[in-house]
């Protein structure tokens, strides 16, 4: 089946297709394209209904109104909101379409762009009954910064890219894969990170209740590839994103019951990740590729308490429940992959 169709038309584009937000293609560099923190709608693309004015030379502009991409808003006096292999979001249905806007510029040395975004980043009601109210509406945004290089002189074909992006409830602008809460094992220790839009607390009771505190995010990431031959080619590629909470969300989020890993004096729920690696690829036949890609990857974790401890409620990873240490992560990939392209 297609996973991106659409229809381009006297400066329309309307469909599935890759977002107006996004320039740096993670996959052009990279096997381990999900690990890599950008904004990048990958091969699934983004529903848009766009209009492209062209102003000649290579210059245009769009607005779009795209799907929303929208990560969880959390009510935090909800106990159970937050735990680790889970968030439960509190998130009230998206009232309208994300609103992206670009300025692009596209040559023969390359492209550049800048664009922005706003959505809804709203919340649901602060409990089950909508007499209990809820938040006022909140817009998140974003804005990012890109480019593509063509580099002939080092070597036909050699090319360079990278994306920075900065947001506040809108953090899938920053790094499309991340969601949800995440962690990671390694023996009795153990790394961890809420991924969230916007945070808010309240019950029914009048004086509990909050309004919206956006989720700030940002990341950047950078590919080069070089050919050695038509037929060989290496690129390095790199990526870092980086998750904080103002100091009305980090309370709340630290206020939480026990069962929260997140909770007591010290907390601190911002977290980082970065990640570097290096693909090369062979195509010995016009069609026919083989290609290894090595990538590291450290996560900056959140931090519990101050006797450093987290308690899992359930099993998570393969992992039994249990108290384990808190501690940054890393890891290593190795992925190998040979595909035969028919069609060009």
């Amino acid at each position: 089946y297609s996973r991106r169709a659409f229809i381009q038309i006297a400066g329309f584009t309307f469909g599935r297709a890759t977002s107006f937000f996004d320039l740096f293609s993670t996959a052009s560099f990279a096997y381990n394209a999900g690990s890599i923190y950008a904004p990048d709608t990958g091969d699934a693309g983004q529903t848009v209904a766009a209009y492209t004015a062209q102003f000649g030379n290579g210059f245009s502009a769009t607005v779009s109104l795209e799907a929303s991409k929208r990560n969880a808003t959390i009510n935090t006096s909800t106990a159970s909101s937050l735990g680790l292999g889970a968030v439960t979001s509190n998130i009230l249905a998206s009232q309208y379409p994300d609103v992206v806007a670009n300025l692009r510029l596209d040559q023969a040395w390359g492209s550049v762009m800048v664009a922005g975004v706003i959505k809804d980043a709203s919340g649901g009601y602060y409990t089950a009954s909508e007499a209990s109210g809820h938040p006022g509406d909140k817009i998140g945004w974003g804005v990012t910064g890109a480019f593509t290089l063509n580099l002939p002189m080092i070597a036909p074909g050699d090319r360079l890219a990278a994306q920075i992006n900065y947001t506040e409830g809108a953090t899938r602008y920053a790094s499309n894969n991340m969601t949800g809460a995440l962690f990671n094992f390694s023996g009795q220790t153990l790394g961890f990170g809420f991924v969230t839009d916007s945070v808010y607390t309240g019950t029914a009771v009048v004086g509990t209740q909050t309004g919206i505190d956006l989720t700030t995010a940002w990341s950047v990431a950078a590919g080069f590839e070089h050919l050695w031959t038509p037929a060989l080619r290496t690129s390095l590629y790199g990526s870092y994103v980086s998750y904080s909470y103002n100091a009305a969300a980090t309370t709340a989020i630290c206020a939480m019951v026990a069962t929260n890993p997140a909770q007591g004096a010290g907390c601190n729920p911002n977290f980082s990740m970065w990640s570097l690696g290096s693909r090369t690829q062979w195509e010995p036949l016009r069609g026919l590729i083989m290609g290894v890609d090595v990538m590291y990857q450290k996560l900056n974790s959140a931090r519990a308490d101050e006797t450093g401890f987290a308690t899992t409620g359930s099993a998570n990873g393969g992992k039994p429940a249990a108290t384990y240490t808190v501690a940054d992560q890393h890891q290593w990939y190795a992925t190998f992959r040979i595909q035969r392209d028919w069609v060009p």
